[in-house]
């Protein structure tokens, strides 16, 4: 087998070792010596605002995702005050604009506006008319325009079957 190695051996590597790591230190230091100490930088603050906070003309941070076309666009075009439908017509405008799939063509008045989460709201009728802060989507929201009958992947019934 191979040859063993004592004790008085290993300890001796081991004491190598610290040497060197001590020498690299001390070399590493003189290398990057700093001047005469000054005062300390002052960390800069990166505080969240808060979206109350904010000022009335601040933007949202909108993604609307369209599966159909497989297009998702990303703007901040739009202030807290902005209504939903404001959103749903800018998002057909930029979406029509893209290549479409073969096949049936897509019925773009009756697409629907959604939330990209759950409980994945479907935004419609008077629900249109609300702001984008009074929807929660302000400052940052995300958002799917899909066909009206697409069925959302995922959503599960969990009504109890009606008793005659």
């Amino acid at each position: 087998m191979g040859a063993k190695v004592g004790r008085a051996e290993r300890a001796a590597e081991r004491e190598a070792i610290i040497r060197e790591q001590q020498e690299d230190r001390r070399r590493y230091e003189e290398l990057h010596k700093k001047g005469p100490a000054g005062p300390a930088p002052q960390p800069v603050p990166t505080a969240v605002t808060a979206p109350s906070a904010m000022p009335p003309d601040a933007c949202a941070r909108l993604t609307v995702r369209c599966p159909e076309v497989n297009a998702r666009i990303t703007c901040t075009a739009f202030v807290r005050s902005a209504p939903l439908a404001d959103v749903r017509e800018f998002a057909l405008e930029e979406f029509q604009q893209r290549p479409q799939p073969e096949g049936e063509p897509l019925d773009w008045p009756g697409m629907e506006l959604r939330l990209g989460y759950p409980p994945w709201t479907k935004f419609d009728g008077e629900a249109l008319g609300q702001s984008l802060e009074e929807a929660g989507l302000f400052p940052t929201g995300t958002l799917v325009l899909t066909a009206a009958a697409a069925e959302v992947k995922g959503v599960v019934d969990l009504r109890l079957p009606e008793q005659e």
